[in-house]
């Protein structure tokens, strides 16, 4: 990957040029100041192909080992790797990470950025991968990483659901008020 100016690996690495230049540098701004704020390295890689290996899980693990990625000797970090062609992707954890990225906290966090993937958002698989993270280190450092029966609650917004009740009912009267225009009066 591209070197930092510290000489850090790039959190950000594009193999694939899928990013922009600004969403390349608006992502690796932010998992800068993840990475650094927890100690542990917040990594998101796009790659075209897996180079040779039969599984994602050993290339994801391979890159974050041997293109220098991690904080302090137990090498702290997560890694989200996308095969972009291969419509693949892996989340890798060292040190740290392990115990801040449960498997159930795993799972809860491929909910936040999957549908991105599918739909080909790159930039907003990255970004909601990063802000996942962000959420699970603090909680880690708060003592209890998200884990079975400890997981994240969503946020509960009674605006957007009145406004969503608002719109359905709206939606849903207009067919009704049609219907009854043509029907005709019986007596």
């Amino acid at each position: 990957p591209v070197q930092l100016s510290s000489g850090h690996p790039a959190l950000i690495a594009d193999n694939a040029g899928v990013l922009t230049a600004a969403e390349a540098a608006v992502l690796t701004e932010k998992a800068q100041k993840i990475s650094s704020a927890y100690a542990c390295d917040t990594v998101v890689v796009f790659v075209r192909s897996l180079s040779g290996y039969s599984s994602i899980m050993s290339y994801a693990d391979d890159y974050y080992d041997y293109n220098g990625y991690g904080y302090n000797g137990t090498k702290d970090g997560v890694m989200l790797l996308v095969d972009v062609k291969g419509r693949e992707y892996w989340i890798s954890t060292s040190g740290y990470g392990i115990d801040a990225f449960t498997d159930a906290g795993q799972l809860y966090l491929k909910d936040q950025f999957v549908s991105y993937l599918s739909s080909g958002d790159w930039a907003g698989a990255a970004d909601a991968f990063l802000s996942g993270c962000e959420r699970f280190l603090r909680q880690a450092r708060n003592g209890t990483p998200y884990d079975v029966g400890n997981m994240p609650r969503n946020s509960f917004n009674l605006a957007f659901l009145l406004g969503d009740a608002g719109l359905g009912i709206l939606l849903g009267g207009l067919p009704l008020r049609k219907a009854k225009k043509e029907m005709a009066n019986v007596q």
